[in-house]
């Protein structure tokens, strides 16, 4: 039996169908939502569909170079599904028909795209299954972090605006990393749109005596999967242990529940090893690049 893929333009998507399909996951990502593809790539998305909404694979068409539009992921988005019901076949052929339609530069899925047209690399995250409860989840903390976590003496975290948040984080890591302009304006606009259609909040531990803030984090939520999406903090913050401050407060907000703590990373050693202390396992992720394209520096 053939199975039919149709590629449709983001202004005829049945918004409703298609959230629905991403909603079908047991901890849904909010990647895959509308209103978030929207917010990250400026509306510059189009769908492939299987049947009746069955199976989403959003592609985003960041990148123009001449006549060509390429597919270049969307920035604080790690994938790009498939969302929905498939069988594992049906999801790689979904994954497989993007090269059919255009170039890509860069597209990250949850699973392989079959045959050879791409170059594939394998991507790094962690996750952490909040159900046990706290008590339980601590005890597989990493020693050291329980160690840092017992040595502190800054108040609970507390809950920020967005906008409180937006500026905190840009101050704070955008020069560091040298963003983009672009994705600056991203991070205004996905968090906006989360406040308006999202479940997310954004948090921050702030010093005892000047009421400065230490460490920020933006905790996107969809369903029953909440994700360390960004995440900031100054130089007083790292020597206080502000962010494994901020994930222990939360992981004991939602601790006991059928939640699933997506870390969002990583393949930085550091980062990933700070993530894994938490108890979290690692799972894989796909990163295609299209074999016919010319090795040159892309934005």
């Amino acid at each position: 039996m053939s199975i039919t893929i149709r590629r449709i333009p983001r202004k005829q998507i049945n918004r409703e169908k298609w959230n629905l399909a991403v909603n079908t996951e047991q901890y849904p990502s909010p990647y895959g939502l509308c209103w978030w593809l929207d917010a990250v790539t400026d509306s510059s998305w189009e769908g492939l569909i299987m049947g009746d909404y069955q199976l989403v694979l959003p592609i985003p068409f960041f990148l123009k170079v001449g006549p060509l539009a390429l597919v270049n992921g969307a920035p604080f988005t790690q994938h790009l599904g498939p969302f929905g019901e498939g069988s594992p076949e049906e999801k790689q052929a979904i994954v497989s028909r993007v090269s059919t339609l255009r170039y890509v530069r860069k597209l990250s899925t949850l699973v392989k795209a079959p045959g050879n047209r791409f170059r594939i690399t394998s991507r790094n995250n962690y996750e952490l299954n909040l159900l046990p409860g706290y008590g339980r989840i601590s005890k597989g903390y990493r020693a050291d972090l329980r160690r840092k976590l017992r040595r502190n003496k800054l108040s609970a975290p507390v809950k920020i605006s967005a906008e409180d948040f937006i500026r905190f984080y840009l101050d704070t890591l955008g020069e560091k990393i040298s963003m983009s302009s672009k994705n600056q304006g991203v991070v205004h606009s996905l968090l906006l749109a989360d406040r308006k259609y999202g479940e997310g909040a954004c948090y921050a531990l702030k010093a005892e005596d000047s009421g400065e803030m230490l460490g920020a984090l933006f905790l996107a939520k969809n369903g029953s999967r909440i994700v360390n999406l960004m995440a900031a903090s100054t130089k007083e913050g790292y020597k206080q242990n502000a962010m494994a401050v901020i994930i222990d407060s939360i992981i004991r907000e939602y601790a006991g529940r059928d939640i699933l703590l997506d870390f969002e990373g990583s393949d930085i050693p550091g980062v990933a090893s700070f993530f894994s202390g938490f108890g979290a396992s690692r799972l894989h992720y796909y990163q295609h690049q299209d074999k016919r394209l010319v090795p040159i520096s892309f934005p």
